[in-house]
């Protein structure tokens, strides 16, 4: 067996969450956007990898007063309960944002609020 023939497994992360309506409704917009622009169908999961991958970083650019309306537990948690599993390397690149996020808001910022953002990079809603 040589080594192409060898397949490391895909290490995954899974993020259990509660979402209020808003952010859900954004969460469905976002979805239905991107797969009418790609004419592919995205998932919540294909969704995060998409913006967390992608090479002109549009997280790491979004003003302070935009990440302070989007990173707000009040509007962002909610009793939808959701369910999803990212590569780990996907999962890295969130906490990298979640560390620029709390270094520029000056408090922690949680997975949630950090995947509001990920829907707002999609539909600047």
């Amino acid at each position: 067996m040589d080594g192409d023939d060898i397949h490391e497994p895909s290490r995954n992360a899974t993020h259990h969450i509660r979402v209020s309506k808003a952010f859900f409704g954004a969460l469905c917009a976002a979805i239905s956007e991107l797969s009418m622009n790609t004419l592919d169908l995205y998932s919540f999961k294909r969704l995060l990898t998409f913006v967390l991958a992608s090479p002109d970083r549009p997280l790491l650019r979004l003003n302070t007063a935009v990440l302070n309306e989007l990173c707000d537990a009040e509007k962002v948690t909610g009793d939808i309960r959701l369910t999803v599993r990212i590569e780990s390397r996907h999962n890295d690149l969130l906490r990298e944002f979640r560390e620029h996020a709390e270094a520029k808001l000056g408090r922690p910022v949680s997975v949630t609020e950090a995947m509001r953002v990920c829907v707002h990079a999609v539909t600047a809603e």
